[in-house]
């Protein structure tokens, strides 16, 4: 599960703008106890609040937020996957891995 502040900062965060999986880290990173594993921690809190539809899965194509058209367990496969290559790669998250996100408050 996660914390209402780390919702809240969640919403906060993806009201004007799509967030990434490296701004969901920063959120985690903040809200917990730092001897925790926290780039799976970020894995499994992005798993769930996509699960509870807080948070929309997609790609930028040409400057604009596309959301994915898989099914849930299509959507949990592909960030778990895409987040662990990206750690074997560079270690941590970077802008832009795995997808983008929109929060279901999004404004743009």
């Amino acid at each position: 599960m996660y914390s209402k502040q780390l919702l809240h900062w969640i919403l906060e965060s993806g009201e004007d703008d799509e967030i990434q999986l490296a701004d969901i880290y920063y959120f985690v990173q903040e809200d917990e106890e730092p001897e925790e594993d926290l780039a799976e921690r970020t894995i499994e809190v992005t798993v769930q609040l996509t699960k509870d539809g807080v948070i929309i899965p997609g790609d930028m194509v040409d400057y604009e937020f596309t959301p994915w058209t898989v099914d849930s367990d299509t959507a949990e496969r592909r960030i778990r996957e895409g987040a662990h290559h990206a750690l074997r790669e560079a270690g941590r998250f970077l802008p832009g891995d795995v997808c983008w996100f929109r929060t279901h408050n999004y404004e743009g």
